[in-house]
């Protein structure tokens, strides 16, 4: 068997019932959602702008790392003597 179908004034009065049986604050929390998701809409070219020139600076900074350590001489004097010696035996 079909639920009787409110109608007319009845409909109406089913209708804003639903509305007001809302739990408490939900309505501030959709609207602080809503602000919050326009704010975010509204910020990400700048976020995406200022994440783009950080990652750019850091990526200059590390390949000037790398040319300075491919520029540096090739020393073994920072690795212990017996590793010096296989290293000239290997040579």
């Amino acid at each position: 068997m079909l639920p009787i179908q409110p109608y007319g004034e009845q409909k109406r009065h089913v209708m804003s019932s639903s509305l007001i049986c809302q739990p408490p604050g939900s309505k501030k929390v959709q609207t602080l959602l809503a602000a919050l998701l326009i704010l975010t809409m509204e910020f990400i070219p700048q976020i995406l702008k200022d994440l783009k020139v950080f990652l750019r600076t850091w990526l200059e900074r590390l390949m000037l790392i790398i040319i300075i350590i491919m520029m540096m001489p090739k020393t073994r004097s920072f690795m212990p003597n017996h590793h010096l010696e296989m290293m000239k035996l290997m040579s």
